[in-house]
Formats: structure tokens, sequence, C-alpha cells
């Protein structure tokens, strides 16, 4: 399955609902992508696919710095599910539709 595409996150965390973007293109074995929200806009970092699942990371620095993890699995209508570790923090649930 390659993945191309825009989707609109939706991340439960205990200050409330955030929705950044996410957009992942793969081509062959390389997978490239950027991610913007409030805190920040640029590339996606150490992106990796695995079937049906994405991991890859983001550094932010507000409210704090941190390095956020994700793991999404595509699902086969397209919309995500995963999570996302906030360094220390823990972890919160995470969904996405394609746009």
């Amino acid at each position: 399955m390659a993945i191309h595409g825009k989707w609109q996150l939706s991340i439960k965390t205990p200050m409330g609902v955030q929705t950044p973007m996410v957009e992942l293109h793969q081509d062959g074995d390389t997978i490239t992508g950027s991610m913007s929200d409030a805190t920040a806009t640029g590339p996606i970092d150490n992106p990796k696919v695995q079937g049906t699942t994405v991991t890859w990371t983001n550094n932010v620095t507000k409210p704090v710095p941190a390095l956020l993890e994700f793991t999404a699995h595509i699902q086969e209508d397209n919309s995500l599910t995963g999570n996302v570790k906030l360094g220390p923090f823990g972890n919160a649930a995470m969904t996405g539709k394609l746009i």
C-alpha cells in the first residue's frame, strides 16, 4: 500500500483537542512528509513505514520543549488511528481523516 495524502489529525490531550495537519508521500521505500499546527510547521523527522503503520517524530518548543513520537495505523478507508507520545508526559489517542 503506497501512502499518499493529507490528514487532519485529532489528538486528545489533557489540555483539549488539537488538530494538526500531516502530509505523507511514499516513493518506493522512501517516505517524506510535513506537519503543521499552531506551534510548528515543517518536515516530519524519521518517517518509517511498516505495512500500514507509519511512525515519525517531531520536536516542539511550546508549551515546553519535547519530542513528539507518532504511531499511526492507516485503515482501509484511509482514516487513521494511533497515538502520540509527548516525552515524559505520556500518550494521547489520535485519529485522522483524509482530506
